[in-house]
């Protein structure tokens, strides 16, 4: 079997989980991948939480923090990162979240398998909410996210705020790139810091097409539903403003050219 590279690219603010999340990489059993960690200070510009990484063996892969001294959101860090030449084109980009986990050790060999065996250029699903990350007595845990198979990438945007593609979304470098840097900006011209995920997410799979995306339905991604700062908890109104005006942009046509790794 043939081996991808993936990035992985943890963006997020200071937080009680943070340390779990870089855990949960540093722990995967595929043995290529690199990971930059991007971490925007809290309120006041502050970084409270101690950065705990110390029993993790960093010789096994390339791991670059950066702290942020003011705060970029998420679609701006990961876009900075995703430009960045230093990661080749037909890298594999994995984004998670800084108080999200992924699963299990073995997703990113999972994931790998898909890329050799069907030859995605994107792949999405496979998030469980986590409700209870503090293990809180008398809360439940864990709900399946349930999602549909993307049938019809030309009409994925029209699924906006109902079933809609989730958590873990990863691509190949490529394809981010063909993006046009307009479609991450609001109406200022500022990059979008709600309803990022879809921001990107729609271009990308309206360019690939429905035979070269995969719909991953096995455990691959832990939500902390429980997060008190989730942009859908404090800026609901912003959320659903952006929501609206990524849902009302022209769909992308099919790449006409080969999706083969350049």
């Amino acid at each position: 079997m043939n081996l991808n590279h993936f990035h992985v690219i943890a963006v997020g603010l200071y937080n009680p989980w943070i340390n779990d999340c870089i855990e949960s990489i540093l722990s995967q059993s595929f043995p290529d991948f690199s990971l930059t960690i991007v971490i925007d200070p809290g309120e006041n510009n502050t970084h409270n939480y101690k950065l705990d990484i110390r029993g993790n063996d960093f010789s096994r892969h390339e791991v670059n923090i950066v702290y942020n001294q003011e705060r970029k959101y998420r679609l701006k860090n990961q876009d900075l990162i995703i430009y960045n030449r230093e990661i080749s084109d037909a890298s594999i980009i994995v984004l998670v979240d800084l108080d999200d986990t992924l699963a299990a050790r073995n997703v990113l060999s999972r994931i790998n398998c898909i890329y050799e065996a069907y030859s995605p250029v994107l792949t999405y699903g496979g998030m469980v909410k986590h409700f209870n990350p503090d293990k809180i007595p008398g809360f439940y845990d864990y709900s399946w996210e349930d999602e549909i198979t993307i049938t019809d990438t030309q009409k994925c945007r029209e699924k906006i705020g109902r079933t809609e593609p989730h958590h873990l979304l990863t691509f190949r470098k490529w394809l981010y790139m063909k993006i046009n840097p307009e479609d991450l900006r609001d109406e200022n011209g500022k990059f979008f810091t709600a309803c990022t995920d879809r921001a990107i997410q729609y271009p990308m799979i309206e360019m690939a097409g429905t035979k070269n995306i995969y719909h991953t339905q096995f455990p691959t991604y832990i939500y902390n539903n429980a997060n008190p700062l989730n942009v859908w908890r404090v800026n609901k109104s912003e959320q659903e403003k952006a929501c609206n005006y990524i849902k009302n942009k022209k769909p992308y046509a099919p790449l006409e050219e080969s999706l083969s790794i350049p």
